[in-house]
C-alpha cells in the first residue's frame, strides 16, 4: 500500500450550514480527482516498469482498493446517509 496524498479536513466556516455540506462534498472529489489524475493517466497511456526479473515491460495501474469509513463511502458515492435510495422514507419512520 502507498500513501499518495492528504485530503484536507475543514469546517468550512465561511459558508453557511446549508451550503457547507456541497462544499466539503465538492472538495472531496475535486481533490480526489487532483490526486488520481496520474494515476488515471497512467491507466490510459501504460508505462514502462522493470519487474522483479529484470524485464521491462508495460503496466497499466488501476486503483484496486479504497478504505472508508461509512460516512466517507456515502460521500464517495455521492447518497445521504441513513436515507433509502429507493423509497421516500425518513430515517426516523
Amino acid at each position: 500500500m502507498v500513501l499518495i496524498g492528504y485530503i484536507p479536513v475543514t469546517k468550512l466556516k465561511c459558508f453557511t450550514k446549508a451550503h457547507c455540506s456541497a462544499q466539503i462534498q465538492q472538495l472531496f472529489h475535486e481533490c480526489m480527482r487532483e490526486l488520481l489524475k496520474p494515476l488515471a493517466e497512467v491507466g490510459q497511456d501504460g508505462i514502462d516498469m522493470v519487474c522483479a526479473d529484470g524485464l521491462v515491460h508495460m503496466i497499466f495501474a488501476i486503483l484496486a482498493a479504497y478504505i472508508a469509513d461509512y460516512p466517507e463511502q456515502c460521500l464517495i458515492a455521492c447518497c445521504q446517509e441513513n436515507a433509502c435510495p429507493c423509497y421516500l422514507i425518513k430515517p426516523a419512520d
